[in-house]
């Protein structure tokens, strides 16, 4: 009887699906680990022994694998036992939609009881319900509530959409639990623009946290990514079809996940059990489409903001270059090639870096986001004449 493939293809290609098989980021996935374990030991007198880790910032383009990172968090932390608290939003013009774990697992009567006059209990009309005060008021009172209870891991994804004053009320009470050696692990997640809304979020000691620049992986691991679910699931893969998937990819996370499930519906729609490179083959128009697809959206970003003249600019900045530029060196060369102030210039890179169109190395280097991405950005505008 002939083998068939299981029913549900293993790439996970989409927003915040984590991928069947996590490749590299061996380091973050330590410094979680670590960060976890920590806050697990034995506490002497209500505090850990040794201090917690300091917060971990992880910071990459949309699709390279943070919420990935997240999800391995989240499963290390119900393995180990710790309440794990995380924001939908954090926003004041939000009151009162229950968008947070945190608020809605607090207790009424530790409310009420920090809202009084004197910190008392009194029963006087002084008292106020949650409801009725600010929320900024009381994420500091209610983390505080559930990390003296139990190992607490605080996660802040998507957190460059956050408020910034409510980021940075809840950023100083983490300080000082952390510095009080409370069971406080905390994870930051974001694009690239989640620094800028740090610098004036007024958490200076967020500077010394562990930051994590997340972004391709190497050619390695974009293979390994690849060939591990077609063997998992006992498919025999020819490292010519491997080979090929990969050039697909631009080493791009999301891009991988991709790959391997066009190369999957291939596969199925013939009904082989095996991925040669005549296979692989089949699926390149599918990958291509869906290719394009990205990069219409990545496009139709930049022109909804009118900044397509600045994008060619820096596009043809960073294929002139011999080597990668510092960010200040191609802002200045950006703000002379566009006739931009350094000011506007500074928010046209920023929006730019954080649409993906470029990338900033952990050497300080500018670098394409998806190198394959220029060639569909200056073929459109070639195109269009727009």
């Amino acid at each position: 009887m002939a083998k068939s493939l299981p029913e549900d293809n293993p790439f996970n290609p989409g927003p915040g699906t984590p991928p069947p098989h996590v490749a590299g980021r061996k380091e973050e996935r330590q410094l979680i680990e670590q960060a976890l374990r920590r806050i697990s030991r034995p506490r002497v007198k209500g505090r850990l022994s040794v201090p917690p880790r300091a917060p971990i910032k992880l910071v990459g383009l949309r699709g390279v694998g943070k919420t990935t990172l997240i999800s391995l968090a989240l499963d290390e932390a119900e393995q180990q036992g710790i309440q794990v608290l995380s924001y939908a939003r954090l926003r004041k013009e939000e009151p009162g939609q229950g968008n947070d774990r945190l608020v809605a697992s607090v207790q009424q009567k530790y409310e009420t009881e920090r809202v009084t006059s004197g910190g008392l209990n009194t029963g006087i009309k002084a008292e106020r319900s949650v409801s009725e005060k600010k929320r900024e008021d009381n994420y500091p009172i209610m983390l505080e509530e559930k990390v003296r209870e139990k190992p607490v891991l605080l996660l802040l994804d998507e957190a460059m959409h956050y408020d910034a004053h409510l980021l940075g009320t809840l950023l100083q009470e983490t300080q000082r639990l952390l510095y009080e050696k409370l069971p406080l692990a905390v994870i930051i997640a974001g694009t690239p623009m989640l620094d800028d809304l740090l610098m004036i979020c007024q958490a200076s000691f967020i500077d010394r946290a562990v930051s994590c620049s997340i972004h391709h992986l190497s050619d390695e691991e974009v293979r390994e990514a690849l060939r591990e679910p077609f063997t998992q699931c006992g498919v025999q893969v020819s490292e010519d079809a491997l080979e090929l998937l990969a050039t697909w990819t631009d080493n791009y996370p999301y891009f991988v996940q991709l790959a391997g499930s066009k190369a999957w519906n291939a596969m199925e729609k013939a009904g082989s059990f095996e991925l040669s490179v005549e296979m692989a083959q089949q699926a390149a128009p599918a990958m291509q489409e869906a290719r394009e697809a990205h990069y219409q959206l990545m496009f139709a970003k930049i022109e909804k903001a009118n900044l397509l003249d600045q994008a060619s600019h820096v596009i043809t900045l960073i294929e002139a270059a011999d080597q990668p530029l510092y960010p200040e060196h191609l802002r200045h060369q950006l703000a002379e090639a566009a006739s931009l102030e350094k000011e506007d210039c500074r928010v046209v890179f920023a929006q730019l870096l954080d649409w993906g169109l470029v990338w900033v190395t952990r050497r300080d280097k500018v670098i394409a986001g998806i190198p394959s991405f220029f060639s569909f950005f200056k073929a459109r505008r070639q195109a269009t004449g727009i």
